[in-house]
């Protein structure tokens, strides 16, 4: 015996979307809906889908269910190209993101002096008011410094 689990595919997805917003939030949300709805089919529950492109029972993927997800794979894949190429032109304008390092040049020279007068990680973070993860990278791109 297959039990019927509604599932109102379209109408939640776009309750969870912000005051109707439907940028790549909602394609993600439709691509993990469609990869969830392989478990039911492998139990052999029937999913009853009520709004959108795929309304009505389905006991297993089908034609329109396998086109949905490939279209909401698309549609990543295209957020994602898009994604690296405004990153890469940014970055050719000499703009690039991320936060601020920590270490400026006085500080890089504070802590490789205080590291050849053999004082510790510990005690170098301390006088610079920096973690000790971030002594030890310093430390490391000036052992090597070929390697950025």
């Amino acid at each position: 015996m297959t039990t019927t689990t509604p599932c109102r595919h379209d109408s939640s997805i776009n309750a969870r979307s912000h005051a109707g917003d439907f940028g790549p939030q909602h394609g993600r949300l439709r691509e993990l809906t469609l990869i969830v709805l392989n478990d039911p089919f492998q139990r052999g529950t029937a999913v009853k889908v009520l709004d959108g492109i795929t309304t009505g029972e389905h006991t297993e993927r089908s034609l329109i269910l396998d086109l949905a997800l490939a279209l909401a794979e698309d549609r990543r894949r295209d957020i994602v190209t898009k994604t690296k190429n405004g990153l890469e032109s940014a970055r050719a304008r000499g703009r690039v993101g991320g936060r601020r390092p920590v270490v400026d040049d006085d500080k890089q020279r504070v802590i490789l002096a205080r590291r050849a007068e053999d004082q510790s990680i510990r005690e170098i973070a301390v006088a610079v008011k920096v973690s000790g993860g971030v002594v030890h990278k310093t430390l490391n791109l000036a052992a090597a410094p070929g390697d950025s």
